[in-house]
């Protein structure tokens, strides 16, 4: 996960649950190294060692599995201070990371350019939203278009469901519903074993409405895009933004191309 400073215990919180639900190690990369923080209950620090305290009043907050076990993600953490988006790039890659994790307003980085330089998706964070298990994900896409990667990406997520939500590009004809849900089936369905993979054609042509009936009436949790291509544009203009449009409540997941 990318972070300015220390005091945004929300999204970090987000992040080690979001390992935890996955299995995976969290990695903290803080940019800012000599930044005057406050963290609940400690005294106003400057070091960079302070992640370690803050790991350590993430996992006080996890609530048990429902076996009763407790999963904690091994804390790992680096000084990205130095980095520029050329170089945290070549660390994301060179590393292996599975998903890069941040709030949209990264002061200093242009995180367009470091998400075109990637190989994983990246995670961008609403300046509100729960801390909770991602158990619905919506891929917003073409079905023409759809990525056979993408999917099976998604397809590993513990204890969440997929619905490939389709909605017709601008300029081409759409596709009949019964065609649609044949398509869906012979060529996407047919390679997945998840049974928790649905199909839904999306008629509303409104973004907003659109964004509002996957998250408020289908009770979407995170939402599935391409880096630049098809419904990117729709969602976010021509570039990422400094901050999600406030319509967008939930994380956005962003894949390369």
């Amino acid at each position: 996960m990318l972070t300015n400073h220390a005091d945004d215990l929300h999204a970090v919180k987000f992040a080690h649950q979001f390992a935890r639900q996955n299995g995976k190690v969290l990695v903290l990369a803080q940019l800012n190294r000599f930044e005057s923080v406050s963290l609940p209950d400690h005294k106003p620090v400057t070091s960079y060692g302070s992640w370690q305290e803050k790991g350590e009043n993430i996992y006080q907050d996890v609530a048990p599995t429902s076996n009763g076990e407790q999963f904690h993600p091994p804390l790992k953490t680096i000084d990205a201070s130095r980095f520029n988006e050329n170089m945290l790039a070549t660390h994301i890659c060179q590393n292996g990371y599975a998903m890069v994790i941040c709030k949209p307003g990264i002061n200093r980085l242009n995180l367009q350019t470091v998400v075109d330089l990637i190989n994983c998706p990246l995670m961008l964070l609403p300046d509100s939203f729960s801390i909770t298990d991602v158990k619905r994900i919506v891929y917003l896409t073409d079905l023409r278009y759809c990525q056979q990667q993408v999917i099976n990406y998604l397809d590993k997520f513990k204890r969440s469901s997929v619905l490939l939500a389709h909605i017709c590009e601008k300029g081409l004809p759409d596709l009949i519903p019964s065609y649609g849900n044949q398509l869906f089936t012979d060529t996407i369905r047919y390679h997945v074993a998840n049974p928790e993979l649905f199909f839904s054609h999306i008629k509303e042509s409104g973004v907003e409405k659109m964004v509002d009936i996957l998250v408020n009436t289908m009770s979407t949790d995170m939402m599935v895009c391409l880096n630049r291509r098809f419904h990117f544009q729709q969602l976010l203009g021509e570039q990422l933004p400094k901050r999600l449009p406030a319509y967008i409540t939930v994380p956005l997941l962003v894949f390369p191309c």
